[in-house]
C-alpha cells in the first residue's frame, strides 16, 4: 500500500509540473498580448475578447485542486452584455482588417486557456475578487461602446487595469515558482521518506530473520530443557531408589550385625564349652592312654603266658584247660 501511494504521488507531481509549465506559457503569451495592445485604440476589443476567453486567472489553489468544470456566472444579467460585447468584438474585427491577427491570437489564447480551464479549474477564493474585477471590466467596456467620446479616459483606465493584470501575472509567476519549489521540496521529502521506508523494511526483514533464529534457538532450548528435566527426574528417582536401597541395606546390615553378634556370643560360649570339653577330653585321653599302656602291658604278659602255655601244650589236659581259660580271659 505504501509503494502504491508513493507512485500515485509521484505521478500527481509530474502532472502538476506539466500543468504549471503550460499555465506559465499561456500567461507569458497573455502578458505579451496585453503589453502590445495596452496603448492602441482598439485595445478595448482585444481586452474584451481576452476577458471573455479567460474570465478568471489561475491561482495556487486551482493548481492544487483536481479538474473541475468552469463555474457558471452568478448573475444571468451579466451574460447578456457579455454576448453583446462579443458580437461587437466580431463586428469590430470584421470592420478592421488590421486587427484580424489580434483576434486570431485572442482566439488562440481562448483555445489554449479552455483545456487549462477544464484540467486545472478556476479559483475558489481568490477568483471571486478577480471575477468581480472582470465583471467591472465588462461593464466598463460596454460603457466605452456607448460613451465613445470618453474613449481616451476609458483607454487610460483600461491601461491601468492592464498594468494591474500584468502585476497579477507577475504575482502568479512568483506563486508558480514558489509552488515549484514546494513541489521539489515535497519530492525531496518523498525520496527521503522512501529511503527511510526501504531502510525500515530492511530492518524489519532483518528483525524477522533474527526472530526466526531466536525462535529456533528457543525451541532447541525447550527440547534440551525437557530432556534435562526428564534426566533430572530419572536421576532423582534413581537417587531416591538408591536411598531406599541404602536404608534397606543399613537395616539388613544392622540385623546381620545383631545376628552375627548373637552368633559370636553363642560361638564364644560354645568355644568356652569346647575348651572345657577339650580339657576334659585331654584328661580322659590321658587316662585312656594310661589305661592303654596298662592293657598293653597286660596283653604282653598274657601273650607271654599264652606262648608259655603253647609251649607246654604237650603236657596234658591240665595244660589244655589252662589254655582255654587263658583264651577265655583274652577274649573277655
Amino acid at each position: 500500500m505504501f509503494n502504491n501511494n508513493d507512485e500515485d504521488i509521484v505521478e500527481d507531481v509530474a502532472s502538476l509540473r506539466n500543468q504549471l509549465r503550460l499555465t506559465e506559457i499561456s500567461l507569458q503569451s497573455l502578458g505579451e498580448q496585453l503589453s502590445h495592445s495596452g496603448h492602441e485604440s482598439h485595445s478595448e476589443r482585444s481586452e474584451r475578447s481576452l476577458v471573455h476567453g479567460l474570465p478568471g486567472l489561475l491561482s495556487l489553489e486551482d493548481l492544487q485542486r483536481p479538474d473541475v468544470a468552469h463555474p457558471p456566472p452568478d448573475n444571468p444579467s451579466l451574460e447578456r452584455p457579455l454576448h453583446r460585447s462579443r458580437t461587437a468584438e466580431r463586428q469590430a474585427c470584421e470592420s478592421l482588417p488590421s486587427t484580424d491577427s489580434r483576434c486570431s491570437s485572442s482566439r488562440a489564447v481562448e483555445m489554449e486557456v479552455a483545456p487549462l480551464r477544464k484540467k486545472l479549474g478556476c479559483l475558489r477564493q481568490e477568483n471571486a475578487s478577480l471575477a468581480l474585477e472582470n465583471r467591472q471590466l465588462i461593464s466598463d467596456l460596454e460603457a466605452t461602446q456607448i460613451e465613445l467620446a470618453s474613449s481616451k479616459t476609458k483607454a487610460r483606465l483600461l491601461g491601468s487595469t492592464v498594468g494591474a493584470k500584468t502585476s497579477s501575472v507577475t504575482v502568479m509567476r512568483e506563486q508558480i515558482l514558489g509552488l515549484e519549489a514546494e513541489v521539489e521540496a515535497q519530492a525531496k521529502e518523498l525520496r527521503t521518506a522512501e529511503l527511510k521506508a526501504e531502510q525500515s523494511q530492511q530492518a524489519a526483514t532483518q528483525s524477522d530473520r533474527q526472530v526466526a533464529e531466536l525462535r529456533d534457538e528457543l525451541s532447541m532450548l525447550r527440547t534440551e530443557l525437557t530432556d534435562t528435566t526428564r534426566q533430572g527426574k530419572r536421576a532423582e528417582q534413581q537417587r531416591n531408589q538408591a536411598l531406599r536401597n541404602a536404608e534397606k541395606l543399613t537395616d539388613a546390615f544392622k540385623d546381620y550385625k545383631t545376628n552375627i553378634s548373637i552368633k559370636l556370643k553363642k560361638v564364644m560360649e560354645s568355644e568356652s564349652k569346647l575348651k572345657e570339653s577339650l580339657i576334659v577330653c585331654d584328661r580322659e585321653r590321658e587316662e585312656l592312654e594310661s589305661k592303654c599302656t596298662v592293657l598293653e602291658r597286660a596283653r604282653e604278659e598274657q601273650g607271654q603266658t599264652i606262648r608259655w602255655v603253647w609251649a607246654l601244650s604237650s603236657t596234658g589236659p591240665k595244660i589244655t584247660t589252662c589254655q582255654m581259660r587263658v583264651e577265655l580271659d583274652i577274649g573277655g
